[in-house]
């Protein structure tokens, strides 16, 4: 298989907005490795080498594409219990709609054969080239897995023209339907129908399909909600609310919150007017940190002070060493939680390793100024190393022999004072929030 002419993964992700870097060229590695069900087993070292890329990317690649739904991995385990390569499993197909199975099902028997068989007269449970009827297949059924036969040739017959009303299921063509009636009823409620051309309707549903998927969460989002909320809209504000979601998208980013509404909550409460002219002079709302320095330590301790995000689940070794109870059990889960509980500490400690800064927001670097620099090997760091073990929370990983932490001799009191100034900040942002509202 190193060798494989084809790398097979899902087309659906090809569009997809929420890809980044090299995710694609990491799903596309994949496919180059799965067998018939999609799975393969890869280690993410000899991808990065593959690749020509940090073990880290690959694996922010993965975890990314994993939360997408495109790839699903489980954890290798070896017989004495030791972590081995990850097995993933490239997701072609999403759910199809029960209502389109269940038309299908409504088909005569005899458009459904199931009775071909091979040479030796075996039943294959697929349906013959001379009964089926290639029209009636619907587009979204996954394909069986490829054949290593040859290929028979080609159908001399021409291919059926793409907008051919066959091809439509009914359930796609009865939402069609129900769609643009709705559509002409808003549009009437408005007073656009009559005084506009006929295909209006049509205009502003294609408006829309193309919106739609440009916003970060569609995924999730109700489309009726915000096929709704679209249609409430004048044509001036359809056009603007288009045109600025990129602003408001980083605008959002940049912000304390961070948290992107659903898109039929943006057109509702026309959030685009909030944003400032494009003219206006940006303000700086991140700055490059380097890797060990008081700004990057600042964010690290920020990140850490939040409880453990979503854990794979530990080995099935380790998994009874926890169960056993007792000190060493508890050591194993305070290590597992340390490896996995904080992806961004992680990938800041991955780009250090790379000897790479990271992007620090500005509002928390006035944090900093309580902090001072602890020489590697002295009796303050370890202290600091054992409050860090205690705590279930990953270390910082080799590199300069000088690392910033917050002022004094006790890390558990520091590490106190540190917790209260950062709620301290995030109360008067909270309070800026509120007066800026009411205004």
């Amino acid at each position: 298989m190193s060798q494989a002419r084809f790398s097979i993964i899902p087309g659906w992700i090809v569009t997809d907005p929420r890809l980044k870097g090299r995710d694609l060229q990491v799903l596309c590695l994949l496919g180059r490795y799965t067998d018939r069900q999609g799975w393969c087993v890869r280690s993410q070292v000899k991808m990065a080498g593959q690749l020509n890329c940090a073990r880290s990317t690959v694996q922010l690649s993965l975890d990314r594409l994993v939360t997408i739904g495109a790839v699903e991995k489980r954890a290798g385990v070896s017989r004495d219990g030791r972590d081995t390569s990850y097995w993933y499993r490239v997701i072609y197909d999403r759910a199809v709609v029960a209502e389109e199975m269940a038309a299908w099902d409504d088909g005569e028997p005899d458009d459904l054969p199931n009775d071909a068989v091979d040479e030796t007269g075996e039943n294959l449970g697929i349906q013959s080239r001379e009964t089926v009827d290639f029209r009636q297949t619907p587009a979204d059924i996954s394909a069986p897995p490829a054949d290593p036969a040859s290929a028979p040739p080609a159908d001399p017959r021409s291919a059926p023209y793409k907008n051919d009303p066959t091809l439509t299921t009914q359930a796609e063509r009865r939402e069609r339907d129900a769609r643009e009636r709705v559509i002409n009823s808003d549009l009437e409620g408005q007073g656009t129908v009559g005084s506009a051309p006929a295909e209006d309707a049509r205009v502003i549903e294609r408006a829309f399909k193309r919106t739609f998927p440009r916003w970060p969460t569609y995924v999730d989002d109700s489309e009726p909600e915000a096929r709704t909320a679209w249609l409430g809209l004048s044509s001036a504000d359809r056009s603007e609310a288009a045109d600025r979601i990129e602003d408001y998208i980083a605008a959002t980013k940049a912000g304390p919150r961070k948290h992107i509404c659903a898109f039929s909550r943006y057109l509702r409460e026309k959030r685009w007017e909030k944003l400032p002219p494009r003219d206006a002079k940006p303000v700086a709302t991140h700055s490059a940190e380097p890797p060990f320095g008081k700004g990057w330590g600042v964010m690290r301790l920020v990140e850490l002070i939040q409880p453990p995000g979503p854990m794979p689940a530990p080995t099935h070794f380790i998994q009874k060493l926890i169960d056993a109870g007792g000190p060493q059990a508890e050591r194993e889960r305070l290590q597992h939680q340390a490896r996995h509980g904080w992806p961004k500490v992680n990938a800041m400690h991955a780009h250090a390793a790379d000897r790479r800064g990271f992007q620090v927001p500005v509002e928390i670097l006035p944090l900093g100024e309580g902090f001072r620099q602890v020489k590697r090997g002295s009796p303050l760091w370890e202290a600091w190393r054992a409050l860090h073990e205690r705590w279930g929370r990953p270390w910082v990983p080799d590199g300069p022999d000088w690392i910033w932490m917050p002022a004094g001799e006790d890390p558990d009191a520091a590490m106190v004072e540190f917790e209260k100034a950062v709620k301290a900040k995030d109360a008067d942002d909270d309070d800026g929030e509120n007066r800026a509202a009411a205004e």
